[in-house]
This record gives structure tokens, sequence and C-alpha cells, in this order.
């Protein structure tokens, strides 16, 4: 079995990821996949730009 997926609530949404179609209430990161999921419940897999501003959202923030 592969690793735990990690699923991370992001708040607030980067910008450029909310563009791709709405707000997210989480975003499931698994190797590459990234599974944005939005507040009407509708999901969608997130690709370039979007994908590594969904990466930067859920990094820990540094202080």
């Amino acid at each position: 079995m592969g690793p735990p997926l990690l699923r991370v609530k992001v708040s607030p949404i980067e910008p450029s990821v909310a563009h791709a179609g709405g707000v997210a209430v989480w975003v499931v990161r698994f190797h590459d996949l990234i599974r944005m999921k939005h507040a009407s419940g509708r999901e969608q897999d997130l690709l370039g730009i979007h994908k590594l501003e969904a990466i930067r959202a859920t990094r820990p923030r540094e202080e």
C-alpha cells in the first residue's frame, strides 16, 4: 500500500487556485496528484500553475 493521502484544509486558498474554479474546502495531495474539493462538493484535479499554487498553499508557513 502506498503512503497515506495528505488531506490539508486550505484557508485561505491562494488566489490563482481559487481562480481555477472556486473556493476549495480541502486539497488532497498524493504523489503528483493534487485534487481540490470545492465548497459545492465538486472535485477536480489541478494541473500546471494551479497545481503548483496548491502545493505552495498547503505547505506550512515559514515564520
